[in-house]
């Protein structure tokens, strides 16, 4: 059985009937309850269960139809991606400094990405990295958010169960654009599957000026192994041992470089953090595979794509139709 407690709402999780029961039992005579029963919503999370138990739908559609509001935004006209394709170029022109504020605008869309809308990611983030000097573009990049948003109210994550006794695994799909943010560093982005279930993703600035893609990746993939070690521990807390992670590359030169033996001449002026990585892949803890660049979902997380190629990765992680709840009861207090 697993509880989650987040200040004073509870989650409980178990296979076993009799222990849930005893559980809330216990918890009725020791505390007051407002409710106990079948959890649909949690914390701005609308949750669809199947008859079966074996499939969940999490979207927020209640909380972003909030924020519409709060913001002035729940009649705009909707639009078919998060940001225009070159809309980097435009925030990163002459400053044209004005009044917008956008912090509170960026931090209401905060809580959809990190939680159920992976595909406003690398929108949001842009969009934050110019909050302490806000411009025209910024303005009118958080409206055409908002306005996406508004297209795609009835958009959510959808997991299923792994009722086929395969291999528990992780896998990790890792990418870099080369020299696109400010200061010529390179952006990061990786996407994170549990038994082929999105369960972690991440859109990030590198730290440092890498003199090639090849560098840009490598660094890449170490974030993402990063990342994937920390669920590991996560999992092996619950009982779910995962004995390798497996890592998607599109490029075979930082492949290459992840699986050569000692540091090279090429290669010795990276940060040693990032070496680390070559130690998990002697160690057979990271298998590294190659994946076609038409096929690395994670290119969602490192730059603003164009409408047919955002839809097809926005497909590939998960975001789709999932329904609208009618009304909301919060599960547990």
């Amino acid at each position: 059985m697993i509880v989650l407690i987040y200040v004073d709402d509870m989650l409980v999780f178990g296979t076993d009937d009799g222990a849930l029961a005893a559980f809330k039992l216990e918890a009725e005579n020791t505390y007051e309850v407002n409710n106990f029963d079948e959890i649909n919503y949690f914390l701005g999370l609308e949750l669809q269960w199947s008859a079966a138990g074996d499939e969940v739908r999490v979207c927020q559609n209640k909380y972003a139809s909030i924020i519409l509001e709060r913001f002035g935004m729940s009649k705009c006209r909707s639009c078919s991606t998060p940001m225009e394709e070159n809309y980097r170029n435009q925030l990163y022109a002459v400053r044209d400094l004005c009044e917008f504020k956008p912090r509170p605008a960026l931090g209401a869309l905060l809580y959809l990405f990190v939680l159920t809308r992976p595909d406003l990611s690398t929108a949001v983030r842009l969009l934050a990295q110019e909050k302490e000097g806000p411009t025209a573009a910024v303005e009118r990049g958080v409206e055409h958010v908002f306005r996406y948003r508004n297209g795609t109210c009835d958009h959510g994550l959808v997991f299923k169960g792994n009722n086929s006794g395969r291999h528990e695994e992780l896998v990790v799909y890792c990418d870099a654009t080369f020299a696109v943010e400010r200061e010529r560093k390179s952006s990061s982005g990786y996407a994170i599957y549990y038994n082929g279930n999105l369960v972690d993703w991440g859109s990030k600035k590198q730290s440092m000026v890498t003199l090639s893609s090849t560098e840009a990746e490598y660094i890449a993939m170490t974030t993402g192994v990063q990342e994937c070690i920390g669920l590991m521990m996560v999992l092996k807390d619950i009982g779910v041992v995962i004995d390798e992670i497996v890592v998607m590359e599109d490029n075979q030169g930082a492949q290459h470089l992840v699986e050569s033996k000692g540091v090279t001449q090429r290669s010795r002026h990276i940060d040693t953090k990032y070496h680390s990585l070559k130690e998990k892949v002697r160690d057979g803890l990271v298998y590294v595979r190659y994946c076609p660049t038409s096929e690395m979902v994670a290119d969602h997380f490192t730059k603003p794509l164009g409408k047919t190629k955002f839809e097809y990765f926005r497909g590939e992680l998960g975001v789709r139709r999932v329904g609208v709840l009618g009304d909301h009861q919060q599960a547990t207090n």
